[in-house]
Formats: C-alpha cells, structure tokens, sequence
C-alpha cells in the first residue's frame, strides 16, 4: 500500500520552501537564487516536475553565501560575474 501524494506533501514537503518563499526570506529575487545556485555544491535542492524546493540548511548556505564580501560587493554593483574562490 503506497502512500498518497497528500500524505507526502503535508509530512515531507513542509520542511521544503518554494523558490518564491526562499527568495522571500532572503530578501532577493528569484533569479539570483537560481543563478547563484552553481557557485553551492552544498546545496541539495529538491525538484519536483521542475520545481525547486530549498530546505532550512540551504537557506542558511545562501545566507552564509550572499553575506561574504565578494558576493555582496557583486551584487551591489549589479554585475553577476563568476567568483574565484
């Protein structure tokens, strides 16, 4: 007996957010979160039919990520370039 795609969502999606929530939380646009996703190999990102869905943790990496001087400095000018780390 399998379970249903109710039980799934409501006992295993609530730990996830949508790209929309996470982008909300941190204050960024949704593309930037997609762009940046590449520079995080940390990232363990969830997709359903194409959908992203980020857990706690990668939310704390982003965090963590778009806090540093490099990126910050980046985004503030607006140029997206690939950072050397």
């Amino acid at each position: 007996m399998g379970y249903s795609n109710w039980w799934f969502f409501e006992n295993y999606m609530k730990k996830y957010y949508k790209i929309s929530e996470a982008a909300e939380i941190l204050g960024l646009p949704q593309h930037q979160l997609r762009y940046h996703e590449r520079n995080l190999p940390e990232l363990e990102i969830f997709k359903i039919s194409g959908r992203r869905y980020y857990s706690k943790a990668d939310i704390e990496n982003f965090k963590i990520y778009f806090s540093s001087k490099e990126v910050k400095g980046i985004m503030d000018e607006g140029i997206l370039v690939k950072i050397n780390q």
